[in-house]
């Protein structure tokens, strides 16, 4: 699981980051920050790194370092573990993420954006090897606005008054992507998918309620 600009919203999950390896934070937080933005994962086809970058443009309450400088800073040691590197891009501009996935062609297996929370149409290989797609999509109730409940979403809209949003439970589907690599990591093929999740329906409580 990647987070993006939101990862230390929460202070009740700041001194579990470290501790839950399956989850990183954007990499160019300062090392200072709970948890890890780069992590190698052993899987049954070999070793896979993964790196969890955050955007520079349209966060204002971010002020981080260059995603590209950060991914430059530890490809060479990732590369003697494994030439298949993995990138999640949470930004919010498709221009910095163009940008980004040119610059990066050829030096990783992948660069997946994240952030916009609809799937895009732009999944291909560029000409070095890498796969990518300006955003893979999300996890959640399909029928919703970004996540949250559209009634909640109209009527804020409509009245022109802040309320608070209500998460969204109605058709719950996974999104992503899947990318076949070969043994020197260049990306030989990338596929979206939508899957519907045949979880039991849940009950929004007050709890599920976010700003």
């Amino acid at each position: 699981m990647t987070l993006g600009e939101c990862a230390f919203y929460k202070k009740d999950l700041h001194p579990m980051l470290p501790t839950l390896n399956f989850v990183l934070r954007p990499a160019n937080f300062p090392e200072s920050a709970p948890g890890k933005g780069v992590r190698l994962y052993r899987t049954p086809a070999g070793t896979v790194a993964v790196v969890s970058l955050l955007g520079q443009s349209g966060y204002p309450k971010t002020h981080l370092p260059s995603p590209f400088f950060t991914l430059e800073g530890v490809l060479d040691r990732l590369r003697q573990e494994t030439a298949h590197v993995l990138v999640d891009f949470h930004a919010a501009t498709t221009a910095e993420k163009g940008t980004f996935f040119h610059w990066a062609d050829g030096k990783v297996s992948a660069v997946i954006g994240s952030h916009q929370k609809v799937p895009t149409a732009d999944a291909r290989i560029l000409p070095g090897g890498t796969a990518v797609i300006t955003d893979a999509g999300r996890t959640g109730a399909r029928q919703s606005v970004a996540g949250f409940a559209p009634a909640k979403e109209i009527e804020r809209f409509l009245t022109g008054v802040p309320d608070r949003s209500e998460a969204g439970w109605d058709d719950l589907t996974v999104q992503g992507i899947y990318i076949e690599t070969d043994d020197s990591g260049r990306a030989r093929s990338v596929q979206p998918f939508q899957r519907t999740c045949k979880e039991v329906p849940h009950e929004p409580t007050g709890n599920d309620q976010e700003d």
